[in-house]
């Protein structure tokens, strides 16, 4: 039989431990609720973590896809600068070429202009011009090398008889070969002139490359393969004052002309760009 006391005391154990248990309730209810804040805190700076490494990947991604742009556009430019170049580097070896063409040509029409010079000159008989060379060079200028120069008497525009067989050789020579022209280049000595007949001796050395003119017009030459000209006493063959230097300087020489009309006109092709 429970006795009040015994009843009591229960009451008493009952209501101590009732108290006990929610005090301990509370509190794990508080520590519960604080570890759900943390962790919505800890969840929401993830969160926010995240979003930004996401933003900033995104931003990076926007970064790369313009740089991969940029790049290519890069790439074009120097893909069309490549072709640029290759097509200028075409331009310049095509241009190149046809320079190479033109002076192959070029070369090969003056080979042929001197070889016809030469082939001309060397039909003349051998006793007319020095044992050895044919053709002498004066600035600039091709000279038939004579065995003896046509000479003149001192003041005089006459030929001596000792000249006739060149001047029939040098004829000779421009009837066959009907493309050659000459210029007869008359000479005096450095003496003054004592007679009336030339004002000076330009128009004395004139005169003298006139009178070989005609004698070799007289002798069959076309007058369109001739030209006269006088060069007064200003190119000597021999210098000095001499008795035998002033007999040498009054002469007459031939001067070879090729045509090189042909030539004037494929070198300024060649210089076209």
């Amino acid at each position: 039989m429970i006795t009040p006391r015994i009843l009591f005391a229960f009451l008493v154990v009952g209501l101590m431990t009732s108290c006990v248990g929610k005090k301990k309730f509370d509190e794990m209810l508080v520590n519960k609720d604080q570890e759900i804040t943390e962790m919505k805190e800890s969840m929401d700076k993830l969160k926010m973590d995240m979003q930004s490494n996401i933003e900033a990947l995104n931003q990076k991604n926007t970064d790369l896809a313009k740089q991969k742009d940029d790049i290519n556009m890069n790439l074009k430019t120097v893909k069309d600068e490549l072709s640029t170049a290759q097509k200028g580097l075409s331009d310049v070896e095509y241009r190149v070429d046809q320079k190479q063409k033109q002076i192959d040509n070029l070369r090969g029409e003056i080979n042929a202009a001197f070889a016809n010079v030469e082939a001309a000159v060397s039909n003349v008989d051998a006793a007319v011009f020095n044992s050895s060379q044919r053709i002498k060079e004066i600035e600039g200028q091709m000279y038939l090398d004579l065995n003896d120069n046509i000479n003149f008497k001192s003041a005089s525009d006459k030929l001596q008889k000792g000249d006739e067989g060149a001047i029939q050789e040098i004829a000779n020579m421009l009837i066959q070969n009907p493309s050659l022209t000459l210029f007869v280049e008359g000479h005096a000595d450095n003496r003054g002139l004592t007679t009336d007949k030339f004002d000076d001796n330009w128009d004395l050395s004139a005169a003298r490359g006139i009178t070989v003119v005609r004698k070799l017009i007289d002798l069959g030459v076309n007058p369109k393969q001739l030209a006269a000209a006088g060069r007064a006493e200003f190119l000597p063959e021999v210098a000095g004052d001499s008795k035998e230097a002033h007999a040498a300087n009054r002469r007459t020489e031939f001067v070879i002309v090729p045509n090189v009309g042909k030539l004037y006109r494929m070198s300024k092709e060649s210089k076209k760009p």
